[in-house]
């Protein structure tokens, strides 16, 4: 059977022309014409990236449009789904808490361009809204190897003005830099009022040990169990690379010193003929065998940049910390009138290893010491070691 071809195709040249005769006219408010510029649209106030429980997020915005031909702006308020207004701001209240919201907005034109779509995406809270700061500080490092045996958190907690007076504690990750086990250790409860900014302090314990180590911080409520604010590993410079340590073995110093002056001779000039030079030096742990050698200098020799080291060391045994080990030498002139300067160096009596040293200057008792005997009385022993 013969089929009549020009009517199967007539109803397909129609649909084609009513397609192509509808997209080039331009007109429909889904196609604006070609000259017609898009409007644009800012947001000009949001919440912030939180806020609490039963606090209202308030959106401000503010369309353009070239034309001036602004139609209509259509709002997502964290529904997926747009609605169109005329007005330009949007509260809302009783957000129940969650994850993230987001909220979007855009402008349409008369011609039915529309612009960009801004949004801004916020998180409700029950945890008080805090502004932390920390830092890190060594305090002691007591053997002087650069290693701390006392390291000090500065923290800073301000709590937001819209919150309430707030309780929290920090609490403090220490582990080695490269990672590993991890000491945890956290502060006392301190309550805060919004909008105090005072620095508080936290000291760790004096429990590591030596090596290098990293810290991180966790600001969290009363209960300890909720999370405030995080400072992760790594977040804060003088967290990282904190070379600390407890105090291994004995740490021995100088812990002062003094002169105890003898017999005036010489009077009127004021030199003495014998002098005594104390020294208090003290222990951590346990108890240590320590030589202390004593160099002197003249005021010509300090010219010169010279000294030289009296002929006796002095051998003690100090017991410990807050103990008053005291070492003493005692100094009879040998020349006529001089003034004299002291340095000491406490040394380990089996290693000979420098503890510690009170160099020229460090104590002004040691310096310019007016001694002296007159060129006729008789030459005693230069130094006598004492102990008491």
């Amino acid at each position: 059977m013969r089929v009549d071809t020009r009517f199967f195709y007539l109803p397909l040249i129609l649909v084609l022309s009513l397609i192509i005769g509808c997209s080039s006219g331009g007109d429909g408010p889904s196609n604006p014409a070609p000259d017609n510029q898009s409007p644009t649209i800012i947001l000009v106030s949001h919440p912030g990236a939180a806020i609490q429980v039963g606090d209202p997020a308030v959106f401000l915005w503010r369309g353009q449009d070239a034309e001036n031909e602004l139609s209509a702006y259509y709002v997502d308020a964290m529904a997926g789904s747009f609605t169109a207004t005329s007005d330009t701001t949007a509260t809302y209240t009783s957000i129940p808490e969650g994850t993230n919201y987001t909220f979007r907005v855009f402008a349409t034109d008369a011609d039915g361009a529309h612009s960009d779509t801004v949004a801004w995406t916020f998180s409700v809270i029950s945890n008080p809204l805090v502004v932390m700061g920390i830092a890190g500080q060594g305090l002691v490092d007591d053997d002087g190897d650069g290693f701390w045996t006392q390291f000090r958190l500065n923290w800073s907690p301000v709590v937001d003005l819209n919150s309430a007076t707030t309780a929290m504690r920090l609490l403090v990750g220490v582990q080695l830099q490269n990672g590993g086990p991890e000491t945890l250790d956290s502060s006392d409860l301190v309550n805060r009022s919004p909008g105090e900014d005072d620095t508080l302090y936290f000291t760790l314990p004096n429990t590591f040990t030596k090596n290098i180590y990293r810290m991180r911080a966790e600001l969290h409520d009363a209960s300890s169990q909720n999370l405030i604010t995080p400072i992760p590993y790594g977040a804060i410079s003088s967290m990282n690379n904190v070379h600390l340590e407890d105090i291994d073995g004995t740490i021995v110093w100088i812990a002062d010193a003094d002169t105890s002056n003898g017999v005036d001779a010489l009077a009127p000039f004021g030199h003495y003929e014998s002098i005594e030079i104390w020294v208090n030096a003290d222990a951590y742990g346990d108890e240590a065998d320590v030589r202390l050698v004593l160099y002197e200098r003249t005021s010509m020799e300090e010219t010169l940049g010279q000294e030289h080291i009296m002929s006796q060391d002095l051998y003690g045994q100090i017991e410990g910390i807050g103990t008053e080990d005291m070492l003493g030498w005692h100094l009879t002139a040998l020349s006529a009138p001089d003034v004299y300067d002291y340095r000491i160096e406490l040394r380990d009596h089996f290693t000979n290893e420098l503890l510690d040293q009170m160099n020229y200057g460090e104590n002004p008792q040691l310096m310019n010491v007016p001694l002296g005997i007159s060129t006729t009385s008789p030459q005693p022993n230069r130094v006598e070691r004492i102990v008491k």
